[in-house]
């Protein structure tokens, strides 16, 4: 039997299934641990940086421990709509213009969030005429990398381990093989990427490693790497939010030294650029020591570039406060 409303005369199951049938879809979410402003070590110019929770890593070094769990989007503490970020990111404007900035995707990893909603993001992000570095560790599927690439204005890559898959499993838990070859097809796109290496007293500075990474680098035909020093601020975060990582103890001098040791290690068989330059893929950004303006000599292929800024890093959150 037909149920027909007894004043339209329409078709009541009908019109329920019409009803249903126009229910507007959710807006696409993602998982977002934080988002910090006036950003100078995540890309050329004044960033933006969206830090995304999740990371299938587990650096022993990590400087965002905090990030590296998958949280649902949907979650009230990390899921934020497109809009919402954008919201944040637009607030300075200006400052991209003035500085040839914009946004930078990190982590956690960006490339390991829902694909379809991180591909709308990058999409709204570019038409509103931002640009757009990805902050990546290389540890996703390569579809992650093809879905994202027509987005994308600057990879940053970073890379731990060279040629020793033990080690990296170690080290970061996952042998390293997928990380390379993600590399390599990028590289093989003409993507624009910016390899980088943490170097880590006692754990990625060993003479080994040093030659391995500079012969990737050659392999790949890429003019340099920045090698960036470690900072233990992640100690203290991993302690107040209790986390399970278990502190490195190496000191601010020791980490300097590495630093220097594993530029001068490479320098000793190749010229490495005099101090104050580095790869023009950094565009104009500010400069600061192991970096140059547009224009500047570029290093020779294989070089090492040194970088004494900190790590990504956002404000960690708390009972109390937000994250760094």
């Amino acid at each position: 039997m037909t149920d027909v409303h007894p004043i339209s005369g329409t078709n009541v199951h009908s019109a329920a299934l019409a009803s249903r049938a126009e229910v507007t879809p959710e807006p696409a979410r993602l998982s977002v641990l934080n988002i910090q402003r006036t950003c100078v070590h995540d890309g050329p110019g004044i960033r933006t940086t969206v830090f995304f929770q999740g990371c299938p890593m587990r650096c022993s070094w990590c400087h965002n421990p905090e990030s590296q769990p998958f949280l649902s989007p949907s979650s009230p503490d990390t899921g934020r709509t497109i809009p919402e970020i954008l919201e944040v990111v637009d607030r300075d404007r200006e400052y991209y213009r003035s500085t040839h900035g914009g946004l930078t995707l990190s982590g956690g990893e960006p490339l390991a969030q829902d694909r379809a909603s991180l591909v709308e993001f990058l999409e709204a992000a570019k038409s509103e005429g931002l640009h757009v570095a990805v902050e990546t560790a290389g540890e996703v599927p390569w579809r992650a990398f093809e879905a994202c690439l027509p987005h994308v204005d600057l990879f940053l890559f970073d890379i731990k381990v060279v040629g020793n898959d033990s080690l990296h499993r170690e080290l970061v838990g996952t042998d390293g093989r997928r990380v390379e070859a993600n590399l390599r097809r990028l590289i093989a796109t003409g993507a624009n990427v910016q390899l980088r290496m943490c170097v880590v007293p006692g754990h990625t500075d060993t003479p080994a490693n040093i030659e391995a990474t500079a012969g990737l680098l050659e392999s790949l035909g890429l003019p340099a790497i920045e090698l960036m020093r470690y900072y233990n601020l992640h100690e203290d975060k991993a302690r107040r939010l209790e986390l399970s990582q278990a502190p490195l103890n190496i000191s601010v001098d020791r980490s300097a030294v590495a630093l220097e040791a594993a530029a001068d290690r490479r320098a000793a068989r190749r010229p490495c650029p005099a101090p104050g330059t580095a790869s023009r893929r950094w565009g104009s950004r500010p400069t600061r020591p192991g970096r140059t303006s547009p224009g500047g000599p570029p290093p020779s292929p294989g070089a090492f570039t040194t970088s004494s800024g900190p790590s990504a890093t956002p404000a960690t959150r708390s009972a109390s406060s937000r994250r760094s």
